[in-house]
């Protein structure tokens, strides 16, 4: 991701600079923010092809990367796939599911999947078509919506076999990713659930065994406390590690069963309901880790740990 990101940016630089490319780039920005600022909100445009192209399965040979499937997913349903750890940068989710690497589409036929990110991501020039051809979709709640709130016309009570991949533990839970650990930061993250209930989603929990193995990071006394500050003030902080590329680690997605999530109207939505769902999913993610943490964790210095 980092080498992508300076390759996107030398891109834009190049475009800015060049009198010959840039009446095409102002083009180009004009169609992003005018015309097509609603893409990524509205369900995106995965691209059977990018999702399936040799650097997808290039990319997930370099781990290498799989996916193990527990049970089937019923296209009769929406789905939210809850993934931890969110890791330094989320390469088990962007492998697994934001790509067919790993053979998503043919383990679960009939499943239109998409991985969220952040807008900041989905509005930078060049970077925003590879993301979106990839199965990307914005992160903010009416896109969710959109997307969870799609039923089959002939029967309103079944969903159509959408899936939103989140990574709920996000830019604080990467603070705490070290190898051969298993810190969450779930506790405090209530939105997926009331997303869950507001669109009668099921929730299936989604761990990526290996992910926390792939880059250690700068433990630095000033740098720790820096990022601790940055989190707190503004809920994001820069991750510093010790090499561009991650490690060669095996990563494995286990792709749980699904917890059935009865629809709501947004007043039925309560503290009481959100946090019932929140123990029930809290409960199946720490025995879905158990059943396989002897196989792909073997090595591990700690057993799952919910720290916030």
């Amino acid at each position: 991701m980092s080498c992508l990101l300076l390759v996107v940016i030398l891109l834009n630089i190049l475009c800015f600079s060049s009198s010959v490319l840039f009446p095409f780039y102002l083009i180009y920005l004009g169609w992003i923010f005018i015309f097509d600022r609603k893409t990524s909100s509205t369900g995106g445009r995965s691209n059977t092809w990018m999702r399936g192209s040799k650097i997808q399965r290039y990319f997930g040979e370099h781990f290498p990367a799989k996916i193990h499937k527990e049970v089937e997913l019923p296209t009769d349903q929406n789905y939210i796939l809850s993934t931890h750890p969110h890791g330094v940068w989320g390469f088990g989710a962007q492998t697994c599911l934001a790509s067919d690497a790993c053979g998503f589409s043919e383990l679960f036929p009939g499943i239109d999947m998409r991985l969220v990110t952040l807008n900041l991501n989905l509005n930078l020039p060049f970077l925003r078509e590879y993301l979106l051809w990839r199965g990307f979709v914005s992160a903010n709640p009416e896109s969710i919506n959109y997307l969870l709130s799609q039923r089959d016309p002939k029967n309103p009570e079944l969903g159509v076999g959408k899936a939103v991949g989140l990574l709920p533990g996000g830019a604080a839970e990467a603070l705490h990713s070290e190898p051969g650990t298993h810190r969450l930061v779930l506790k405090k993250r209530k939105g997926m659930f009331r997303l869950a209930l507001l669109n009668g989603a099921s929730l299936v929990p989604t761990y990526v065994f290996g992910e926390t193995d792939l880059y250690s990071q700068i433990r630095i006394p000033w740098l720790r406390n820096t990022q601790k500050w940055l989190q707190k003030r503004i809920h994001f902080a820069p991750v510093m590690y010790y090499w561009l590329l991650p490690r060669s680690h095996p990563i494995v997605c286990v792709i749980g069963k699904p917890i059935p999530v009865k629809k709501l109207k947004p007043e039925e939505i309560t503290p009481e309901a959100i946090a019932n769902l929140q123990n029930e999913y809290i409960k199946a993610l720490c025995e879905l880790f158990d059943r396989h943490k002897d196989t792909y964790a073997k090595d591990r210095k700690s057993d799952l740990e919910i720290i916030e």
